[in-house]
């Protein structure tokens, strides 16, 4: 792989902050114990024998004893952490995110001795992780507009065809879905369409407010909410939030608002294609959004100060292979504005 510029420049700067790391922390022993004192902020450790509430030890046991049973419960079990055998490469790679530098997974795997399968998979992890943590105020935007870095197959690519006939396939569908609505002027809306239509008025709502009260899928929610818009149905409004349209007609305000939203989506999706270039250079289409993820940890200092990936980690529940598997990315994906820098 030829590295560019930018990503030479992160990797000395990963080389470097990797010596503070290792005098910091001074073994696998050293990192072990931090991520078990981050572990155990949290209030109990439930026993899966007899369900009984375990105090969590930070002293570096990685299985205790349940007080109730006397079996052994394993302190890293269904964590971001479950059946890690080394813990210093997730915690340098945590470190390095929240402090702006960039590696690639094959740089990872030189720098710190780990395979590239546990690489990538720590970093599909981390950007699953972060996505939680998506402010309202993130902006969604097409992924038709990243199709420059959708250049490594996935399990979803049609076989014999390439990385972006993924994301191809989503449009084509998406128009053709699109095309079912118009039967003499009446909408021919399927069941769930009908169901967030009729959870969204004239005053906008946020995804989030959506996504509670359609009890949806994440990913089927965001198509929905797409196909609905591509009819003029709905609107996209400032803040990832949606409002209902009565008419398809729009004034020359409304064309003017349309037209900088969709100046500023395809801005937003430039600076994720830059960053992926400068980076990774390409990634597969599925994972657009664990992607845009991590570009928002590498900019957002404020939001993202050290060791705050190592704290929301500790406290979030194993993701497992087969999950990031099945993980696909919708046919929209949220990026946060630089403003919040």
């Amino acid at each position: 792989m030829a590295y560019t510029d930018a990503s030479k420049a992160s990797y000395a700067m990963a080389s470097e902050l990797l010596q503070e790391l290792d005098e910091e922390f001074g073994s696998e022993e050293g990192y072990m114990r931090a991520a078990f004192s981050d572990l155990a902020e949290r209030d109990t450790l439930i026993c899966n024998h007899c369900h009984q509430k375990n105090k969590i030890s930070s002293s570096g046991e990685r299985v205790i004893r349940c007080h109730r049973c006397k079996k052994e419960v394993w302190c890293t079990a269904k964590t971001f952490y479950h059946k890690a055998r080394l813990f210093r490469p997730r915690i340098v790679i945590m470190r390095l995110s929240d402090e702006g530098i960039t590696i690639t997974a094959n740089q990872a795997t030189t720098l710190l001795g780990i395979t590239n399968h546990t690489a990538n998979l720590v970093y599909k992890q981390l950007g699953i992780v972060v996505a939680s943590q998506t402010p309202d105020d993130a902006i969604e935007v097409s992924t038709s507009y990243c199709t420059a870095i959708m250049t490594r197959r996935t399990k979803e690519t049609p076989a014999r065809e390439s990385p972006v006939s993924e994301e191809l396939a989503i449009q084509r569908e998406l128009e053709t879905q699109a095309q079912r609505y118009v039967s003499n002027g009446e909408s021919n809306l399927s069941e769930v369409e009908e169901k967030v239509l009729g959870l969204l008025s004239e005053s906008p709502i946020s995804f989030d407010l959506l996504f509670e009260r359609s009890k949806l899928a994440v990913a089927e929610l965001s198509s929905t909410l797409v196909l609905l818009e591509l009819q003029g149905l709905l609107e996209s409004r400032a803040g990832n939030k949606f409002a209902r349209t009565f008419s398809a007609a729009h004034t020359e305000a409304d064309s003017s608002k349309d037209y900088q939203m969709f100046s500023r989506e395809k801005s937003l999706a430039m600076s994720l294609v830059y960053f992926v270039k400068d980076y990774f250079q390409g990634i597969g289409r599925k994972y657009l959004q664990p992607y845009a993820c991590l570009h928002w940890v590498a900019f957002d200092r404020q939001r993202w100060p050290k060791n705050s990936l190592r704290k929301l980690c500790a406290s979030y529940p194993h993701i497992s292979y087969q999950e990031i598997l099945a993980y696909v990315t919708a046919p929209t994906i949220k990026i946060v504005p630089r403003y919040n820098m």
